[in-house]
């Protein structure tokens, strides 16, 4: 029997009527959010191909798909400007072992994946740890935007199960995906060729280079911390799911039309999973009570398992696709979560927390 689903929506103190750009903001803060992502991230990847075709130039896409998270950053910083000094020392103190920790991933990284650390590479790598620092770090941000919007970063309360369930979900779909695949005669494409070291200590170490480097820290924060929780203010979770799976699938394309993916522009179909997969996102979303960790988790252990894993793409999309669909009956996503003040909820949809 499915258990009742929480309110995500934390009490706020209600906003002063702001006046100008930042009231501008407030009404408009979800289609400038969108906008102002894809205008980031479209811009740089468009700019790629001129770039030298190297692989130490073609990191800038990393900067690229922190576009969600930088501009969700900076729209909450606009709306709530208040700053608070007493945590600047604890700030910088988490700032500095994160950025410490990021720059060691990013040495094994290169030691035991074997690409060479050129100085290109190595500024773009400075910029992703510093990136990633300051995105954990902001779950203690002096700033009162930028705390109130990482802090589910570092949300209590959060259950084992769901902390389990986005680690293990994905690979677990992949694998069985596969054997259904081969016992159906379908073609499963072979494993990646991987490093001679030991596979454990890899697939842990590949884990926290995804994490830090790579695309859930630069996206999450800004689909499901800033954007879902609006979304989900004056929408039912699987209207708004449909929204944010369609538009992520959306800022992906360019990356296609470049041929960075493969099949080249026809490959952009595979964004049809996305809506699943969002589905999916905001189930578990919501299920860990609006805490992001999971769902950076569920995104972190899918990606790194594409490094070590081929898939059946079809019949992992089939599974994946019925998971959502399970999903959606399950937990009776068509109907509004429960708001007592939807417009002051959109307006200001978390307060910051003492941490």
């Amino acid at each position: 029997m499915s258990q009742p689903r929480q309110n995500i929506i934390e009490p706020a103190q209600p906003l002063r009527e702001p006046g100008g750009l930042r009231a501008f903001i407030q009404r408009y803060d979800i289609v400038l959010f969108f906008l102002l992502t894809f205008l980031f991230s479209w811009l740089i990847w468009f700019i790629t191909p001129y770039l030298p075709d190297t692989h130490d130039w073609q990191r800038i896409q990393g900067i690229a798909s922190a576009g969600p998270v930088i501009i969700a950053i900076l729209l909450s910083t606009l709306l709530q400007p208040g700053r608070d000094r007493s945590r600047a020392k604890r700030h910088f103190v988490v700032f500095a072992i994160v950025f410490a920790g990021a720059a060691g991933i990013g040495w094994l990284d290169s030691l035991w994946w074997k690409y060479p650390m050129t100085g290109v590479e190595i500024m773009f790598d400075i910029l992703l740890a510093l990136l990633a620092a300051y995105v954990i770090s902001g779950a203690f941000s002096p700033q009162q935007g930028v705390r109130a919007l990482l802090h589910r970063l570092v949300k209590r309360g959060v259950g084992m199960q769901w902390i389990l369930v986005a680690i293990l979900l994905w690979p677990t779909i992949v694998l069985v995906s596969n054997g259904a695949a081969r016992w159906l005669g379908i073609s499963v494409p072979a494993n990646p060729s991987i490093p001679n070291v030991p596979l454990i200590p890899l697939i842990v170490e590949t884990f926290f280079w995804v994490l830090l480097f790579a695309s859930p820290l630069h996206e999450d924060p800004g689909w499901w911390g800033f954007a879902l929780p609006r979304l989900q203010a004056w929408k039912s979770p699987l209207v708004a799911s449909i929204w944010l799976g369609i538009l992520w699938g959306l800022w992906h394309l360019p990356l296609h039309v470049m041929g960075y993916y493969p099949f080249g522009a026809a490959g952009f179909m595979i964004r049809l999973q996305e809506i699943p997969s969002a589905i999916i996102f905001v189930w578990l979303f919501n299920r860990s009570k609006g805490s992001l960790l999971p769902v950076v988790l569920l995104h972190v252990a899918r990606n790194t398992t594409s490094i070590f894993l081929g898939r059946a793409y079809i019949p992992v999309f089939i599974l994946w696709l019925l998971l959502a669909c399970v999903l959606v009956v399950w937990d009776k996503m068509w109907r509004p979560l429960p708001a007592a003040d939807s417009e002051n909820a959109r307006a200001n949809t978390v307060t910051a927390m003492s941490t």
